[in-house]
Protein backbone atom coordinates (compact mmCIF):
# COMPACT_ATOMS: atom_id res chain seq x y z
CA UNK A 1 0.00 0.00 0.00
CA UNK A 2 1.41 3.30 -1.05
CA UNK A 3 1.32 6.13 1.49
CA UNK A 4 1.99 9.60 0.16
CA UNK A 5 4.59 11.53 2.12
CA UNK A 6 3.42 14.37 4.28
CA UNK A 7 4.02 17.77 2.69
CA UNK A 8 6.87 19.77 4.08
CA UNK A 9 5.74 22.51 6.42
CA UNK A 10 5.96 25.96 4.99
CA UNK A 11 7.16 28.76 7.20
CA UNK A 12 6.07 32.33 6.66
CA UNK A 13 8.99 34.71 6.60
CA UNK A 14 8.35 37.57 9.01
CA UNK A 15 9.75 40.86 7.81
CA UNK A 16 11.80 42.46 10.55
CA UNK A 17 11.49 45.89 8.92
CA UNK A 18 9.09 48.36 10.62
CA UNK A 19 5.74 48.82 8.94
CA UNK A 20 4.64 51.97 7.13
CA UNK A 21 2.51 52.93 10.14
CA UNK A 22 5.48 52.62 12.50
CA UNK A 23 7.82 54.55 10.19
CA UNK A 24 5.38 57.43 9.84
CA UNK A 25 4.65 57.47 13.55
CA UNK A 26 8.36 57.54 14.40
CA UNK A 27 8.88 60.42 11.93
CA UNK A 28 6.04 62.43 13.54
CA UNK A 29 3.90 62.62 10.39
CA UNK A 30 0.26 61.60 9.90
CA UNK A 31 -0.09 57.81 9.60
CA UNK A 32 -3.03 58.15 7.19
CA UNK A 33 -2.04 60.78 4.63
CA UNK A 34 1.72 60.74 5.24
CA UNK A 35 1.99 64.42 4.27
CA UNK A 36 1.14 66.66 7.23
CA UNK A 37 2.67 66.79 10.66
CA UNK A 38 0.75 64.83 13.32
CA UNK A 39 -0.92 66.72 16.16
CA UNK A 40 0.84 66.80 19.52
CA UNK A 41 0.53 63.39 21.26
CA UNK A 42 -1.47 62.08 18.28
CA UNK A 43 -0.64 59.95 15.23
CA UNK A 44 -2.82 61.87 12.75
CA UNK A 45 -3.03 65.42 11.46
CA UNK A 46 -6.00 67.69 12.18
CA UNK A 47 -7.88 66.80 8.97
CA UNK A 48 -7.38 63.04 9.29
CA UNK A 49 -8.30 63.18 12.98
CA UNK A 50 -11.66 64.75 12.09
CA UNK A 51 -12.29 62.15 9.36
CA UNK A 52 -11.31 59.25 11.64
CA UNK A 53 -13.45 60.56 14.52
CA UNK A 54 -16.48 60.86 12.21
CA UNK A 55 -15.98 57.28 10.98
CA UNK A 56 -15.65 55.94 14.52
CA UNK A 57 -18.76 57.86 15.61
CA UNK A 58 -20.81 56.43 12.72
CA UNK A 59 -19.55 52.93 13.50
CA UNK A 60 -20.47 53.26 17.21
CA UNK A 61 -23.95 54.55 16.36
CA UNK A 62 -24.50 51.65 13.94
CA UNK A 63 -23.48 49.10 16.59
CA UNK A 64 -25.67 50.80 19.21
CA UNK A 65 -28.69 50.74 16.89
CA UNK A 66 -28.05 47.02 16.32
CA UNK A 67 -28.05 46.36 20.08
CA UNK A 68 -24.34 45.55 20.24
CA UNK A 69 -21.44 46.69 22.39
CA UNK A 70 -19.79 49.59 20.56
CA UNK A 71 -16.30 48.38 21.59
CA UNK A 72 -16.16 44.58 21.25
CA UNK A 73 -19.26 44.35 18.95
CA UNK A 74 -20.79 41.57 21.07
CA UNK A 75 -24.59 41.33 21.31
CA UNK A 76 -25.78 42.95 24.54
CA UNK A 77 -27.58 40.80 27.10
CA UNK A 78 -31.05 41.69 28.36
CA UNK A 79 -29.70 42.81 31.74
CA UNK A 80 -27.20 45.23 30.15
CA UNK A 81 -27.95 48.88 29.45
CA UNK A 82 -28.94 49.49 25.80
CA UNK A 83 -26.70 51.62 23.54
CA UNK A 84 -23.74 51.30 25.93
CA UNK A 85 -20.69 49.07 26.28
CA UNK A 86 -21.11 45.56 27.67
CA UNK A 87 -20.31 44.78 31.31
CA UNK A 88 -16.89 43.27 30.49
CA UNK A 89 -15.80 46.28 28.46
CA UNK A 90 -17.02 48.70 31.14
CA UNK A 91 -14.97 46.81 33.71
CA UNK A 92 -11.93 47.03 31.44
CA UNK A 93 -12.45 50.77 30.81
CA UNK A 94 -12.84 51.52 34.53
CA UNK A 95 -9.72 49.59 35.50
CA UNK A 96 -7.70 51.10 32.66
CA UNK A 97 -8.85 54.61 33.64
CA UNK A 98 -7.96 53.98 37.30
CA UNK A 99 -4.49 52.73 36.36
CA UNK A 100 -3.86 55.71 34.07
CA UNK A 101 -5.13 58.19 36.67
CA UNK A 102 -2.92 56.66 39.39
CA UNK A 103 0.13 56.74 37.12
CA UNK A 104 -0.39 60.42 36.20
CA UNK A 105 -1.09 61.39 39.81
CA UNK A 106 2.16 59.76 40.93
CA UNK A 107 4.03 61.71 38.23
CA UNK A 108 2.32 64.98 39.22
CA UNK A 109 0.72 65.45 35.78
CA UNK A 110 -2.76 66.45 34.59
CA UNK A 111 -5.01 63.37 34.77
CA UNK A 112 -6.69 64.35 31.48
CA UNK A 113 -3.87 65.19 29.07
CA UNK A 114 -0.65 64.34 30.93
CA UNK A 115 0.69 67.92 30.86
CA UNK A 116 2.34 69.34 33.98
CA UNK A 117 -0.21 71.62 35.77
CA UNK A 118 0.58 75.30 36.18
CA UNK A 119 -0.38 75.13 39.88
CA UNK A 120 1.89 72.79 41.89
CA UNK A 121 -0.07 69.95 43.46
CA UNK A 122 -3.12 70.37 41.18
CA UNK A 123 -4.57 67.31 39.41
CA UNK A 124 -5.68 69.23 36.28
CA UNK A 125 -4.05 71.78 34.01
CA UNK A 126 -5.73 75.19 33.63
CA UNK A 127 -7.50 74.21 30.38
CA UNK A 128 -9.10 71.05 31.76
CA UNK A 129 -9.87 72.71 35.09
CA UNK A 130 -11.82 75.37 33.20
CA UNK A 131 -13.52 72.71 31.02
CA UNK A 132 -14.60 70.79 34.13
CA UNK A 133 -15.95 73.96 35.77
CA UNK A 134 -17.97 74.92 32.68
CA UNK A 135 -19.31 71.38 32.32
CA UNK A 136 -20.37 71.37 35.95
CA UNK A 137 -22.07 74.76 35.55
CA UNK A 138 -24.01 73.57 32.48
CA UNK A 139 -25.10 70.43 34.32
CA UNK A 140 -26.25 72.38 37.38
CA UNK A 141 -28.05 74.91 35.18
CA UNK A 142 -30.03 72.13 33.48
CA UNK A 143 -30.95 70.64 36.87
CA UNK A 144 -32.04 74.02 38.17
CA UNK A 145 -34.19 74.75 35.11
CA UNK A 146 -35.94 71.40 35.56
CA UNK A 147 -36.56 72.12 39.27
CA UNK A 148 -34.41 69.23 40.53
CA UNK A 149 -31.76 69.05 43.22
CA UNK A 150 -28.18 69.39 41.96
CA UNK A 151 -27.14 66.27 43.89
CA UNK A 152 -30.08 63.91 43.31
CA UNK A 153 -33.33 63.67 41.29
CA UNK A 154 -35.49 64.98 44.17
CA UNK A 155 -37.38 68.29 43.76
CA UNK A 156 -35.82 71.49 45.13
CA UNK A 157 -36.62 72.36 48.75
CA UNK A 158 -38.71 75.51 49.29
CA UNK A 159 -35.99 77.15 51.41
CA UNK A 160 -33.30 76.50 48.80
CA UNK A 161 -32.79 77.35 45.14
CA UNK A 162 -30.43 74.43 44.43
CA UNK A 163 -30.91 71.45 46.73
CA UNK A 164 -33.59 69.11 48.06
CA UNK A 165 -34.38 69.12 51.80
CA UNK A 166 -31.86 66.34 52.57
CA UNK A 167 -28.90 67.96 50.79
CA UNK A 168 -29.89 71.45 51.94
CA UNK A 169 -29.68 70.38 55.60
CA UNK A 170 -26.47 68.42 54.95
CA UNK A 171 -24.77 71.41 53.29
CA UNK A 172 -25.97 73.63 56.13
CA UNK A 173 -24.34 71.39 58.73
CA UNK A 174 -21.10 71.12 56.76
CA UNK A 175 -20.99 74.86 56.17
CA UNK A 176 -21.45 75.62 59.86
CA UNK A 177 -18.76 73.13 60.85
CA UNK A 178 -16.37 74.54 58.26
CA UNK A 179 -16.96 78.09 59.47
CA UNK A 180 -16.32 77.08 63.08
CA UNK A 181 -12.99 75.50 62.09
CA UNK A 182 -11.89 78.42 59.90
CA UNK A 183 -12.68 81.00 62.59
CA UNK A 184 -9.90 79.51 64.71
CA UNK A 185 -7.30 80.10 61.97
CA UNK A 186 -5.44 83.44 61.77
CA UNK A 187 -5.29 83.38 57.95
CA UNK A 188 -7.79 84.64 55.36
CA UNK A 189 -10.85 82.46 54.60
CA UNK A 190 -10.16 82.61 50.87
CA UNK A 191 -8.80 79.29 49.65
CA UNK A 192 -5.07 79.40 48.87
CA UNK A 193 -4.53 82.77 50.59
CA UNK A 194 -2.01 82.85 53.45
CA UNK A 195 -2.45 86.53 54.35
CA UNK A 196 -3.56 87.44 57.87
CA UNK A 197 -7.17 88.46 58.50
CA UNK A 198 -8.20 92.05 59.09
CA UNK A 199 -8.99 92.48 62.79
CA UNK A 200 -12.63 91.60 63.41
CA UNK A 201 -13.05 90.20 59.88
CA UNK A 202 -12.59 86.79 58.26
CA UNK A 203 -10.71 87.96 55.13
CA UNK A 204 -7.56 89.88 54.34
CA UNK A 205 -7.90 93.44 53.00
CA UNK A 206 -7.42 92.39 49.36
CA UNK A 207 -10.20 89.79 49.43
CA UNK A 208 -12.48 92.07 51.46
CA UNK A 209 -12.27 94.64 48.63
CA UNK A 210 -12.79 91.96 45.95
CA UNK A 211 -15.80 90.54 47.80
CA UNK A 212 -17.39 93.97 48.25
CA UNK A 213 -17.00 94.73 44.53
CA UNK A 214 -18.42 91.33 43.56
CA UNK A 215 -21.48 91.80 45.80
CA UNK A 216 -22.12 95.30 44.41
CA UNK A 217 -21.90 94.09 40.81
CA UNK A 218 -24.06 91.05 41.54
CA UNK A 219 -26.72 93.14 43.28
CA UNK A 220 -26.80 95.58 40.34
CA UNK A 221 -27.28 92.71 37.85
CA UNK A 222 -30.07 91.16 39.92
CA UNK A 223 -31.90 94.50 40.31
CA UNK A 224 -31.66 95.05 36.55
CA UNK A 225 -33.44 91.76 35.77
CA UNK A 226 -35.82 91.89 38.76
CA UNK A 227 -34.37 88.96 40.72
CA UNK A 228 -34.27 88.56 44.48
CA UNK A 229 -30.88 89.61 45.87
CA UNK A 230 -30.66 86.39 47.95
CA UNK A 231 -31.88 83.77 45.45
CA UNK A 232 -32.76 83.35 41.74
CA UNK A 233 -36.51 83.78 42.37
CA UNK A 234 -38.49 86.78 41.13
CA UNK A 235 -38.46 89.76 43.48
CA UNK A 236 -41.71 91.27 44.78
CA UNK A 237 -42.67 94.29 42.68
CA UNK A 238 -41.05 97.40 44.10
CA UNK A 239 -38.83 95.36 46.45
CA UNK A 240 -35.37 93.86 46.24
CA UNK A 241 -36.27 90.42 47.64
CA UNK A 242 -38.75 87.62 47.04
CA UNK A 243 -41.58 87.10 49.54
CA UNK A 244 -39.73 84.34 51.40
CA UNK A 245 -36.61 86.45 52.01
CA UNK A 246 -38.71 89.53 52.86
CA UNK A 247 -40.42 87.52 55.62
CA UNK A 248 -37.10 86.06 56.75
CA UNK A 249 -35.46 89.50 57.00
CA UNK A 250 -38.46 90.90 58.85
CA UNK A 251 -38.33 88.06 61.40
CA UNK A 252 -34.57 88.59 61.85
CA UNK A 253 -34.90 92.30 62.57
CA UNK A 254 -37.86 91.74 64.92
CA UNK A 255 -35.80 89.26 66.89
CA UNK A 256 -32.84 91.66 66.91
CA UNK A 257 -34.97 94.55 68.25
CA UNK A 258 -36.49 92.30 70.93
CA UNK A 259 -33.11 91.08 72.18
CA UNK A 260 -31.84 94.61 72.85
Amino acid sequence: MFIAPRPKPTFRVIDSQPSLYERRRAAGICVDCGENRAEAKRVRCTGCLAINNAKQKDKRNTLRDAGKCWYCERKLRKDETPREACADCKKYFNQDARDRRTKLLNLGLCIQCGVEPEIPGATLCNKHEEDRRQSRERYEQRRQESGLCRKCPEPVYEKSSRYCKKHYELNLRLSRRDKMERRLLPTCWKGGCDELKVEGKQFCQKHLDERAKYLRDRAAEKRAIGECLSCPKKAVEGKRYCQYHLDKRAAYYRKKRTSR
